[in-house]
């Protein structure tokens, strides 16, 4: 996933058995405003200290809905 992210966006390191990832942009953007504008649920990096608006907590889905979610991560 993290090779398929637009250049927008980065991903914390998070080791490959763990089902969740911290996404961020060095833009002043609404992350979490604009996953929900898509239908995903995420988590505002604003819930966790020493984050912002600009950061995410998502869930991954399972393998078979993985492709889908990197389409529409392209998209923000």
């Amino acid at each position: 996933m993290r090779d398929a992210l637009p250049k927008s966006l980065k991903m914390a390191y998070t080791h490959e058995s763990t089902s969740i990832c911290l996404l961020y942009s060095d833009k002043d953007i609404d992350l979490c405003k604009e996953f929900a504008q898509k239908g995903i649920k995420v988590y505002s990096g604003l819930a966790f200290d020493g984050l912002n608006k600009n950061s995410v907590r998502l869930n991954l889905p399972g393998e078979e809905k993985i492709d889908e979610l990197i389409n529409i991560i392209k998209n923000i």
